[in-house]
């Protein structure tokens, strides 16, 4: 099959009919393609010919209006390292160029891969161990209960001073250990938070549970029996075999009882 040879006219069509959108990318080589009866690859081809040519602009992603997928320019990748240095937040970075909080952490990684930029966490060195240890605070089930103090001390994130701890836990150099039979106490105020906020939306009938203890504490006398109706609050939650799990909780928000439903 022998190769079919541009013509002057088709590529003056290609220039005068091309659309270019703000990055200068070409968005009509279908239809171009298919009024030349040729295919897509070949009309791409001739436009990138044109483009070196100087008889099309360059291609420049930089100007995309859309920030995702749009190119760092060499001042924005430059800012970004500055106000990493300067220790401002992933997500305010990323607010500032309009990306996200991946996207910049991105252009971070790949600048200490390069070597041209260094953590902003310090190593651990035997100061802060000592600091460490000397401001370390537990609570009554031996759980850390200052993480947020360690953090401005160290500069050090969690994940870094749970490790630390870990391993002077397992040195002796911290003989204080969390009893894993109970939760830390933070954890346990954020699960009272968590089940007050849960039930919050729900007025209380103090009325009605008032009478129900009354009914309740009346003592039964030979076969009597006094029932009354109480109100409950049913959550239904969808397990992975199509069967559902009912739990009946008080406005107190305690479980009462819970049954499987298949």
């Amino acid at each position: 099959m022998t190769r079919r040879m541009w013509t002057s006219k088709e590529i003056l069509y290609v220039r005068n009919a091309a659309l270019l959108d703000t990055t200068n990318q070409v968005v009509n080589i279908e239809k171009m393609a298919k009024h030349l009866k040729r295919s897509k690859p070949a009309v791409a081809q001739r436009i990138s010919k044109l483009r070196k040519e100087g008889k099309l602009p360059a291609y420049e992603p930089t100007l995309k209006i859309d920030s995702k997928g749009r190119q760092y320019t060499e001042d924005e990748r430059k800012e970004i390292i500055k106000m990493y240095k300067r220790q401002i937040p992933m997500k305010v970075i990323a607010e500032r160029f309009d990306r996200t909080t991946t996207a910049i952490r991105g252009v971070i990684d790949r600048e200490k891969s390069k070597g041209s930029l260094k953590s902003n966490l310090p190593n651990w060195d035997e100061e802060s161990e000592k600091i460490l240890i000397g401001n370390i605070k537990f609570d009554e089930n031996g759980y850390v209960s200052n993480y947020v103090e360690l953090r401005r001390l160290l500069r050090k994130n969690d994940v870094a001073l749970f490790k630390k701890v870990s391993q002077l836990r397992q040195v002796g150099k911290i003989d204080v250990l969390p009893d894993r039979t109970k939760t830390s106490v933070a954890s346990k105020k954020a699960h009272d938070r968590f089940n007050k906020a849960r039930f919050a939306h729900i007025p209380k009938k103090e009325e009605e549970r008032k009478e129900v203890e009354k009914v309740i504490s009346q003592p039964v006398v030979g076969s009597q029996v006094t029932s009354k109706a109480v109100q409950v609050i049913l959550t239904i939650t969808k397990q992975a075999n199509g069967g559902e799990l009912h739990q009946y909780f008080s406005f107190e928000g305690s479980l009462l009882a819970e049954k499987v439903v298949k």
